[in-house]
């Protein structure tokens, strides 16, 4: 129940920004923003940790994109993981790339790998630049 609350939260979202352009949240690419988001991803409850996951992926906040990667290794909950997924996805970096073709190759969670898997298939359908997705894990 709780997953199909989160995606339809993340859904609306999307919904609401493609309808009505940029949602005017107040975060701007300042170190203190980052920082903060990030603070929440580690340090947040569920809620806050889901919240800064999809805002720095909204953001495109590249800087991210390691922690993004050890909440993908790290974290129990499937609801943050996906959040954490989903940002990656929006970032769209070559590293964003190679953290989510790793997680579809080596995710655990069926649903969470069936996730990755997809959106891995997405941007690499829609590729515009040439990247080498080679994941080395650090």
């Amino acid at each position: 129940m709780k997953r199909i609350v989160v995606i339809t939260a993340i859904m609306f979202f999307t919904l609401a920004q493609a309808l009505f352009g940029t949602i005017g949240l107040p975060v701007d690419s300042s170190n203190r923003s980052l920082a903060s988001l990030i603070s929440g991803l580690k340090e947040g409850n569920k809620g806050l940790k889901v919240s800064c996951a999809l805002i720095i992926g909204e953001y495109r906040f590249e800087e991210a994109t390691d922690v993004l990667s050890e909440i993908l290794k790290s974290e129990d909950d499937a609801d943050i993981k996906f959040a954490a997924l989903v940002a990656l996805y929006k970032i769209k970096t070559e590293a964003a790339v190679k953290v989510l073709r790793f997680a579809a190759e080596n995710q655990e969670d069926s649903y969470l790998k069936a996730v990755a898997t997809v959106l891995y298939t997405d941007i690499m359908s829609n590729q515009e630049a040439d990247f080498d997705y080679e994941y080395t894990a650090k």
